[in-house]
C-alpha cells in the first residue's frame, strides 16, 4: 500500500473513536436502496411523536414561581418558573425582581406535584 492509502485507512479507522470521544455514537453505514423502491411519505408523523400531555400541576401553576418542601439541598430545593408546561430553575434570585416577581410570590407545592412538572434543562439567569 502507498503511504497515502495507509493514511486514509488510519483516518477512517479512527473516525468512530473520535466520535465516541466527542460524546457521539458512530452511526452504522447506510446501505444504498434502489430509488425505484423508495416510496414518498404519504402521511404526517403520528400523534405519538407529539409531546406528552401536561400534568395537572403544570396547568395549575403555569406562570407561577414554585418550589418543593426542603430536601437534601441543592438545585432541587430551588425556585422554578412554570412556563409552557415545564419548570425552569431560577439560578439567580435577582431574576425575580428583574422580571416583576417578588419572593412573596413563590408557592410551595407538594414534592409529587413538583416532580410531575417536566424540567426544562435551560435555567433562567440574568
Amino acid at each position: 500500500m502507498s503511504p497515502r492509502t495507509l493514511a486514509l485507512a488510519a483516518a477512517f479507522a479512527a473516525a468512530p473513536l473520535m466520535l465516541v470521544a466527542c460524546g457521539e455514537s458512530p452511526k452504522p453505514p447506510v446501505e444504498d436502496a434502489p430509488t425505484a423502491e423508495v416510496a414518498a411519505p404519504t402521511e404526517a408523523a403520528p400523534a405519538a411523536a407529539e409531546a406528552a400531555p401536561l400534568s395537572e400541576a403544570a396547568k395549575t401553576y403555569e406562570g407561577k414561581i414554585v418550589h418543593q418542601p426542603p430536601g437534601a439541598g441543592g438545585k432541587e430545593d430551588g425556585w422554578y418558573l412554570v412556563k409552557d408546561g415545564k419548570r425552569r430553575w431560577i439560578s439567580d434570585g435577582a431574576w425575580l425582581g428583574k422580571n416583576g416577581y417578588q419572593a412573596a410570590d413563590v408557592i410551595e407545592i407538594s414534592a409529587e406535584d413538583f416532580k410531575s412538572i417536566v424540567e426544562d434543562p435551560a435555567p433562567l439567569a440574568l
